[in-house]
C-alpha cells in the first residue's frame, strides 16, 4: 500500500507539472535545451532520491 501512496503522488505531482509546463510552454516558441535537460535530472534525481529514502527508512522500520 506504501508504494501504490508513493507512486501515485508522484504521479498527480508529474500531471500537474505538465500542466503547468505545458501552459508556459505555449507561450514560447524555443526552449533552450540545457534548460530542458538540467530540470529533467534535477526530477529524476529528486524523485528517486524520495523512493530510496523512503525505502531505506521502511526498511528500518522492520519489527519496529
Amino acid at each position: 500500500m506504501a508504494q501504490q501512496f508513493f507512486v501515485i503522488g508522484s504521479a498527480l505531482a508529474g500531471g500537474l507539472a505538465g500542466i503547468l509546463i505545458s501552459r508556459e510552454l505555449a507561450k514560447v516558441q524555443d526552449v533552450p535545451l540545457p534548460l530542458v535537460v538540467g530540470t529533467t535530472i534535477v526530477s529524476a534525481i529528486f524523485t528517486l532520491g524520495a523512493g530510496i529514502y523512503l525505502a531505506q527508512k521502511a526498511g528500518q522500520n522492520v519489527g519496529y
